[in-house]
């Protein structure tokens, strides 16, 4: 037979390696069903950081919330639940930026060194045992199921396109930041 892809091996942070560390997926069912011959599908193994019974999200009681496996802290309310100034709800990939700057001339939650999120940083948000939104439980009741803006951008003839990531289902793609609307959710 011939071969129809590759496959590459990870192995798990040791213990002593630190806090920090790839998230968990959330996938705790399991898609590859166990024959004796699948102990790799992530419903079994659930790979990552952190697996203790402490949780991956730490409430800080403050308006924020630390993330246990990359060490950065995030607004817990998106821009749908917490309006800053004038800047509230769905905002121009411009208004983002706009948000987060009244982010830090406010100090929301006592700090002044808010800023959007990376493409990655964004995602690494999703657990893949949720939907509606596609977030840790922590997030459920702050943020909506749409559309929520990154800071990474892509330039394309004849405009640029910015990054966003659909909270619904975790699938990101490039929009044209002057005619789509989307959420924001700041990070430290």
């Amino acid at each position: 037979s011939e071969d129809s892809g590759y496959v590459r091996g990870v192995r798990s942070l040791l213990p002593e390696s630190g806090n920090w560390g790839f998230p968990v997926s959330g996938q705790s069912n399991i898609i590859h069903y166990s024959s004796g011959y699948d102990p790799g599908d992530d419903g079994v193994i659930q790979a990552g950081y952190p697996a203790n019974p402490g949780g991956r999200f730490q409430d800080n009681h403050d308006g924020t919330v630390t993330d246990r496996a990359t060490g950065l802290i995030w607004q817990i309310n998106d821009s749908a639940f917490l309006p800053v100034g004038s800047y509230r709800g769905y905002l121009s990939w411009e208004d983002a930026f706009n948000y987060v700057r009244e982010m830090n001339i406010r100090h929301v939650g006592g700090y002044s060194n808010w800023r959007l999120p990376n493409y990655l940083e964004l995602h690494s948000l999703f657990d893949f045992s949720q939907f509606y939104p596609a977030v840790d439980p922590i997030f459920k009741n702050s943020v909506q199921s749409d559309l929520h803006w990154s800071s990474s951008s892509r330039n394309l003839s004849p405009s640029n396109r910015h990054w966003a990531i659909q909270f619904t289902n975790s699938h990101g793609t490039f929009f044209d930041g002057s005619t789509t609307t989307a959420y924001v959710m700041a990070v430290m």
